[in-house]
This record gives C-alpha cells, sequence and structure tokens, in this order.
C-alpha cells in the first residue's frame, strides 16, 4: 500500500514538474516579452532590447526548475531518500545565480 501512494504521489508532482517545465518551453518560444511571475507587469517591448534573449532567459529558468524537480522526484522515489527539497533547493539557487548573469548581459546588449 505504501509503495502504491508513493507512486500516485510520484505521478502527481511528476506533472506539476511538466507543467513547469511546459512553461518554460512556451516563454521560450513567445515573440513578445513575457511575464517572470504572475503578477508582474510584462516589459514593454521598447524597454527590451532583444526580446528573443530576455524570453529565452527566463523560460530557461523554468525550463531548469521542472527538470531538476522532475529528476529530483525520480531519484527520490528510486532511493527512498528524502532529499527532495535540498535538489529542489539547489535548482533554485542555479536559477537565481542564472538570473543574475543574464540581467548584466541584457543591461549591456
Amino acid at each position: 500500500m505504501l509503495t502504491f501512494m508513493k507512486l500516485c504521489c510520484l505521478v502527481i508532482m511528476e506533472a506539476f514538474a511538466a507543467v513547469i517545465f511546459l512553461e518554460g518551453i512556451l516563454q521560450w518560444k513567445q515573440k513578445e516579452p513575457v511575464r517572470f511571475w504572475s503578477e508582474e507587469q510584462a516589459a514593454e517591448e521598447n524597454s527590451v532590447k532583444n526580446v528573443k534573449i530576455y524570453n529565452r532567459i527566463h523560460g530557461s529558468l523554468w525550463m531548469i526548475l521542472g527538470g531538476v524537480s522532475m529528476i529530483s522526484l525520480i531519484v527520490n522515489y528510486l532511493t527512498g531518500a528524502a532529499h527532495t527539497g535540498f535538489t529542489v533547493l539547489c535548482g533554485i539557487v542555479v536559477m537565481f545565480v542564472i538570473h543574475q548573469i543574464t540581467g548584466k548581459i541584457l543591461r549591456r546588449a
């Protein structure tokens, strides 16, 4: 019974991680500037020098979060260890670092 519950939990959480990953793909392909957070105003097209790079940066952040979540959930299920939170936290730190680096790149471009 416990294995079935863990498997159901894995499937549900993988579905949510896949939605996050797909959000990144959609942002990657957008022609207009995208929003980073749900309530944030979208950047004006004339204030973004290169919309393609801007959208790819934000899309890649969501893809990293979704990908790290999917991988960590599978590893957690296979090993039985409870290190999923640590792995996702590492993914968030990587997202923050990439956001800081790419923000500097966007300001220079």
